[in-house]
């Protein structure tokens, strides 16, 4: 609600009771939602070509009546005997008549294909980066169980050079074997 009490509308537990200007014995109960189906409206009527505007809401000509009628800077849109959608002072705003809590969120549907799209987009785009990165871990685990198989085979290798390593004399022949054994190399062609 704001902040100064409003003459036409007074809270009846969660809803209003609305009073009719031109006839303060006419009271009619307002539900919150039909408040907000009224302020969707008129920002309709202010923003949207006539040919994708939606019915008016059951009352909504009594609601501006009343609304407008209250002073404020916020007013109502409607549309005149003529044909002409009026709006004769700043949009009337949710919180003009509601609480915050009260108050939806509300996008047009072209902001809501949009905020669709980029859901999706996002989406699609996680699960690309969930899969390069599984890729990844599945190519870093094949690297190193190669690497594994190669240096085992490698070590395997080495095991027999290890050995003749190992049974080497200090003289550098191995064991068993003299130098007499060798033969020279012979270096003509």
């Amino acid at each position: 609600m704001p902040n100064e009490p409003l003459v036409n509308f007074a809270e009846h537990g969660r809803h209003f009771l609305v009073t009719n200007p031109d006839d303060v014995n006419e009271v009619r109960f307002v539900a919150r939602e039909q408040l907000k189906a009224f302020i969707l409206y008129s920002h309709a009527l202010r923003n949207k070509a006539p040919s994708n505007r939606p019915d008016p809401p059951l009352g909504y000509e009594y609601f501006v009546r009343a609304y407008n009628h209250e002073g404020l800077a916020s007013t109502a849109t409607f549309i005149d005997d003529q044909g002409v959608v009026k709006c004769e002072g700043s949009s009337i705003e949710m919180s003009d008549l509601l609480c915050e809590e009260d108050e939806d969120v509300t996008l047009s549907a072209s902001r809501m294909d949009q905020v669709d799209r980029m859901v999706w987009h996002t989406a699609v785009a996680a699960t690309r980066q969930r899969e390069k990165i599984e890729e990844r871990r599945t190519m870093n685990r094949k690297g190193k169980n190669f690497m594994k198989k190669h240096n085992g085979k490698v070590m395997k290798g080495l095991g027999g050079l290890n050995k003749n390593l190992s049974t080497t004399t200090s003289g550098g022949a191995p064991t068993g074997s003299s130098s007499s054994n060798l033969e020279p190399m012979n270096t003509s062609g």
